[in-house]
């Protein structure tokens, strides 16, 4: 996951496998909370590492905008 809050809009795009996805969500608020939720029991979820990149590395070539807040 990538949260990019320098850009205009501030956007977040997924990755799966170092893949990124095909939509991507504008209009990030300001303030961001991140949170996880486990569905199957004794399932697990670990942050692996917080960067500040200097260049964002999502791309969305070919990706739909999904706007935060709309359906």
């Amino acid at each position: 996951m990538e949260l990019n809050m320098d850009s205009n809009p501030r956007t977040l795009t997924y990755f799966i496998d170092d893949v990124e996805q095909m939509e991507y969500v504008t209009n990030i608020p300001a303030a961001v909370r991140f949170f996880a939720v486990l569905f199957y029991q004794n399932s697990s979820f670990k942050i692996e590492r917080f960067d500040r990149l200097s260049v964002p590395y999502a791309k969305h070539e070919g990706s739909q905008e999904k706007q935060w807040g709309q359906h």
